[in-house]
């Protein structure tokens, strides 16, 4: 038997790791206001020439981006530092590469799969119109390509839609709806393309969503990084609303880490890499927002000045923003307790980073080394320095802090780049959150917004209203998405949907069904009020009341046989049955 050691010598061999085609498959996505540009490596926004984020309606060719991209590093085994760092493919290079990995083989090896440097994209209309063929007669009449090419785990159809086949994973691959819980994704069935929340609840339907795979488990490398062997599944939506409406202006980027790796990642940090540019990008600033987590840009002044390789905005440019709305799970436990304490946290630390071709001291300079781009992530300066409050954070006082320029810019007596008579510049930063573990297959997602906020007066001289609307947007985006389910939707959409699905009677269902260890109860169509499990001696079993989403109980040690289940739900006293096997 291999040796924990040897293991990873095999498992990360850098002469042992596959060659692979990393030149990234890229489209232009425009669901709503913002137009830009996404790479199937995870590269967010960077065309190889310049940045793409932009507001047609007002001012095009102007970007408010250059670079969006994850960086993710921690513990690996013997291996010691390990991570990943998106940043501008230079050389045709990239720490993380398109593409799935198979699952270990007896031999620990992992094998890319082909076919998977590709975008799949779906829309609102598409999706809509596929549920209403369903339940005209439970049969499709007409299948609708985009439908049929989802990758949803197992998609019976994709071969012949996209010429190859679906794994079924355990993972879901691309996020759909499953109308007859069989854990495969098959159109013919109902299922459709949909995002779930972490309330089980479905989001409502963007008006389009990209999704796409990619790992970085492989030799071109950019950085000296030792591979996490990580597979990223990535999720990018948008909803369409009436101008001017914070969703219209936001582009979600969803992310789900995946360890393919043959042992447990330890104190992982998870971030993003964000190279802002307002318009011109040598005049902005920086700023946080403490409460939500948020790190923003904006410019030094009312008028955005033109500057070489890049198109300015003129008057009262924008802000633009990055939020982490669906927080990662992280953990207080250190890396030698067995035990994690775990919570929901948004971005934990956000660090500025010098602008290109900006001289700074060496131990605040662009990390260069794993340990370097770990500290980053971790909160701290390359030489692994704390951040403290007042002037550029680098040894400026004896408080540590979590944020860089957590204070209003428009008030000087809190702590802003202006307050620090900082010079206006080419501002970029990493936001990002931890610490957490990954097991062997073990999963963690998180759900990250960027919101252009057109504003009056967002520059240290002008009016605190305009940044107040930046507050209102954040935490509009927000509420809704922790609370969706009980608020009006905020988006009115320009384009009426097509004619409302008609109403479905309530329904209750279990599955599996048979069932030997975990059962999911199911309340379709109406919220339910309690549940009742009985025997065939019409024993009461089990009981919960009121459920909230997909119900999950253990049946581990239940007898087997035939249960009856009992459900108020939608005003009325369902009942179904199930066997335990």
């Amino acid at each position: 038997m291999r040796t924990i050691a040897q293991l990873f010598i095999l498992f990360f061999n850098p002469f042992w790791l596959i060659a692979q085609d990393t030149k990234p498959d890229t489209v232009i996505f425009h669901p709503n206001s913002i137009r830009t540009c996404i790479a199937s490596n995870g590269r967010l926004f960077w065309t190889g020439n310049g940045g793409l984020f932009e507001l047609p309606e007002y001012s095009y060719e102007t970007s408010f981006m250059q670079l969006g991209g994850l960086w993710l590093a921690g513990f690996s085994g013997p291996s010691g530092y390990a991570g990943a760092h998106q940043l501008y493919d230079e050389g045709e290079k990239s720490d993380f590469i398109p593409g799935i990995l198979t699952d270990l083989s007896e031999d620990n090896e992992l094998v890319p799969i082909e076919g998977f440097n590709r975008i799949w994209r779906v829309n609102r209309a598409d999706i809509e119109a596929h549920i209403k063929d369903y339940q005209e007669d439970s049969k499709i009449t007409n299948p609708i390509p985009s439908i049929y090419r989802w990758p949803g785990r197992g998609n019976p159809h994709s071969p012949e839609y996209n010429g190859l086949a679906i794994p079924e994973y355990r993972y879901e691959m691309a996020p759909f709806w499953d109308e007859n819980f069989d854990g495969i994704y098959n159109p013919d069935d109902g299922d459709f393309p949909a995002i779930e929340g972490r309330s089980g609840f479905l989001l409502p339907f963007p008006d389009e969503m990209l999704w796409f795979s990619f790992h970085d488990y492989h030799s071109n490398r950019l950085t000296n990084t030792p591979p996490l062997a990580v597979e990223v599944h990535c999720l990018v939506f948008g909803y369409n609303c009436s101008e001017g409406e914070a969703l219209d202006n936001t582009i979600f980027v969803n992310y789900t880490l995946i360890n393919k790796s043959p042992a447990r990642l330890d104190s992982l940090y998870a971030g993003l890499f964000l190279d802002f540019s307002v318009g011109c990008p040598e005049d902005d600033y920086l700023g946080t927002i403490a409460e939500t987590g948020t790190v923003y840009a904006y410019n030094a002044d009312s008028f955005d000045d033109p500057c070489p390789g890049a198109t300015a905005y003129g008057y009262e440019p924008p802000v633009v923003s990055c939020t982490m709305f669906e927080e990662l799970i992280v953990t207080d436990a250190a890396r030698e307790e067995p035990i994690d304490t775990l919570f929901l946290r948004p971005f934990t630390h956000i660090m500025p980073l010098p602008g290109p071709g900006e001289t700074a001291p060496l131990a605040q300079a662009f990390p260069v080394s794993p340990l370097g781009f770990y500290r980053y992530l971790t909160g701290r300066w390359r030489d692994g320095t704390p951040l403290y409050f007042g002037g550029n954070g680098f040894q400026s006082s004896n408080l540590e802090v979590p944020y860089i320029f957590p204070g209003l810019p428009t008030e000087p007596w809190t702590w802003t780049e202006k307050s620090a008579q900082r010079p206006p510049g080419h501002r970029r930063a990493i936001a990002s959150s931890g610490h957490f573990r990954l097991s062997p297959r073990g999963v963690n997602r998180f759900t990250v917004g960027f919101t252009l906020h057109p504003c009056f007066g967002c520059f240290p001289e002008g009016d605190s209203e305009g940044f107040g609307k930046v507050h209102y947007d954040i935490n509009q985006i927000k509420y809704f998405l922790d609370s969706y389910t009980e608020t009006p939707f905020p988006c009115r959409r320009p384009i009426p949907p097509i004619e409302p699905l008609p109403s479905l009677p309530p329904e209750i269902r279990v599955g599996p069904n048979p069932v030997r260890e975990q059962a999911c109860i199911f309340a379709l169509h109406a919220p339910a009020y309690w549940y009742r499990i009985f025997n065939l001696h019409g024993q009461l079993i089990y009981e919960a009341n009121q459920p909230v989403g997909t119900h999950v109980f253990s049946v581990s040690n239940w007898q087997h046989g035939v249960y009856i289940l009992q459900a108020a739900i939608g005003g009325e006293v369902l009942t179904t049955k199930f066997v335990v096997d």
